[in-house]
Formats: C-alpha cells, sequence, structure tokens
C-alpha cells in the first residue's frame, strides 16, 4: 500500500497541512485556451494579475494583486505588476529566509532555463484560469524547460510541471509531469515549498522535508517527484481519542482489535519528524503489533 505524509505547523498565519498524492498529469496547451507567459527566457520573472481573489498565509490577495512567475520553477504573490530578469532570481536559498521574494510557491526552484540549452530546444511557460466562478483555479505550467540553465556539468534534462492555486479553499498544489532526458547537470539543487509574506525560521514549509526551520536545496531531476504536493490551509483533523506516537516516525492506535499502524513515510520522501512536524498516517498491520 502506498506511503503517506503529512505535515502540520500551526501559527498564527502559517498554518498549512502538507499531503501528497497520485492523479494523471494533465497539460494545459495553447490549443486548449493556455497563454504563453515566457518563451526563450533565462532568469525572467513576469506576473499576470490574480484571476480571483487568494488567501494566502493570513494575508487575502485580492484582483488587483498579481502572481509573478519566475523561468527558475517558482512564483510569488505580489501587490504590485512584476517585469524583471536578474540572476539573483535563480537563487533557491531565499526560499527559506527573510529575503525577496517572500509569499513564494516553489514547485521546482533551481537555475532552471526556458531558453535552449544544449540539445534542448526551448521550452516554454503558460497560464489559463480553469473552472466556474467560485471554483476556479490558477493553473502556471513550465513546459519542457531545462533542469539548469547550463552544459558546464552535462546536458540537462527537459522537466515539465505545475503550480496550481484554487478558490476559495486557498489550497496550493505542485504537480509533476514527464521528465526527458537520459542525463542531467550535477550542479542541480532545487529546493520544493513554500513561504509566507515574511520568510525566515517557521515561515516556509519545505515539501521534501517537511520541516519549517530545515531547507532542502538538494533535489535532483533524477530525484524527480513521482507524486504530486498538496499544501491545504489549516491543520489536519485531530489523532483518532486513544492513538499513541511512536518514536522514529511511526504512530499506532490504542491496542485493540483491528488496530493499525504505519511508518509515516519512507526516508526518499521525508525525514523523521522534527520541530513540530506532525506526520501521522494509520495503516494495515495485525493488532498488537510493535512500535
Amino acid at each position: 500500500m502506498p506511503e503517506s505524509v503529512t505535515a502540520t505547523f500551526a501559527s498564527s498565519t502559517f498554518d498549512y497541512t502538507l499531503s501528497r498524492f497520485s492523479a494523471t498529469y494533465a497539460p494545459i496547451t495553447e490549443a486548449g485556451g493556455a497563454t504563453p507567459l515566457m518563451v526563450a527566457a533565462d532568469d525572467s520573472v513576469r506576473s499576470i494579475p490574480l484571476p480571483f481573489i487568494f488567501p494566502f498565509a493570513g494575508n487575502l490577495y485580492r484582483t488587483t494583486s498579481h502572481l509573478a512567475v519566475s523561468a527558475n520553477g517558482y512564483a510569488y504573490l505580489s501587490r504590485e505588476p512584476v517585469i524583471a530578469s536578474s540572476v539573483a532570481s535563480s537563487i533557491n536559498t531565499s526560499l527559506f529566509t527573510t529575503g525577496a521574494p517572500n509569499a513564494t510557491l516553489a514547485p521546482w526552484f533551481d537555475n532552471l532555463a526556458v531558453n535552449a540549452v544544449g540539445t534542448n530546444p526551448s521550452g516554454s511557460v503558460l497560464y489559463q484560469t480553469l473552472g466556474a466562478p467560485g471554483s476556479r483555479s490558477l493553473v502556471i505550467q513550465w513546459t519542457n524547460v531545462s533542469s539548469y540553465a547550463q552544459t558546464t556539468a552535462g546536458q540537462p534534462r527537459r522537466l515539465n510541471f505545475q503550480l496550481a492555486l484554487f478558490e476559495g479553499s486557498g489550497m496550493v498544489e505542485f504537480r509533476y509531469g514527464a521528465v526527458q532526458g537520459a542525463d542531467f547537470s550535477i550542479l542541480e539543487s532545487a529546493s520544493i515549498g513554500i513561504e509566507d509574506s515574511i520568510g525566515g525560521n517557521n515561515h516556509y514549509l519545505d515539501a521534501i522535508t517537511g520541516s519549517r526551520l530545515t531547507g532542502n536545496g538538494m533535489m535532483t531531476s533524477n530525484k524527480w517527484p513521482t507524486r504530486h504536493v498538496r499544501f491545504t490551509p489549516g491543520s489536519p483533523a485531530p489523532i483518532p481519542a486513544g492513538a499513541k506516537s511512536c518514536a522514529a516516525g511511526y504512530a499506532r492506535r490504542s491496542p485493540r482489535a483491528g488496530a493499525r499502524w504505519s511508518r509515516a513515510a519512507p526516508p526518499s520522501t521525508a525525514s523523521r519528524p522534527r520541530s513540530g512536524a506532525s506526520r501521522i498516517t494509520l495503516d494495515s498491520t495485525p493488532a498488537g503489533a510493535p512500535c
């Protein structure tokens, strides 16, 4: 049975549940109504007006606000329109610090390239609003972008992934599509996660480790996510009465017929619980199984 992970961090404004899920990757296309935002870009940032009111980390971003999208695999919420190009936009340590940008949503933050790199042709960044008013989603898609902006340390792969913002719920999803290319650049060092408008410790949530204190900037495209990521505002449902926490990331119900336990997540997808993280799933093993 597939393992899952849930991480919860409660604060006055940054309270999200992290989960992973499996679903078919559904690309958006120009033929299907998507709009190109970037082609042949490197280190560029371009913004689009929000198509609906979006609550994020205690702030309400109205349709006068913008989503600034970077060629480097992330976006951030802004009160003003943004058009910029800077090498600094590829430095993903800003996801875990107070340094700008903040209010960041990063499905694959690295030194990517939308322009041609080596034998890779140019990719694109597209966006599209889907659904009916009241339950719409805004989808940003990085299409066939190179996993690194140079060939110095190997021919980069071509990546496909999406960021989705949901009207009403304030939910955020990262979705991962196909990866093309046999090799990857050894200089890759991507980060995945979200950050509020303040930044720094306790103001971000790393999607790989589940930590709000230790950022992970070591992802490479040969470890491409096999499941999508969802951030849901609020805490998860309380653990059932009688549940017990066990060491090393395990949880088990109190002994009774049919009691079940499970490991929260394999080491390759999540670290052990740390600094207030809550990673609990209840799965299936015989009653009375030890932690």
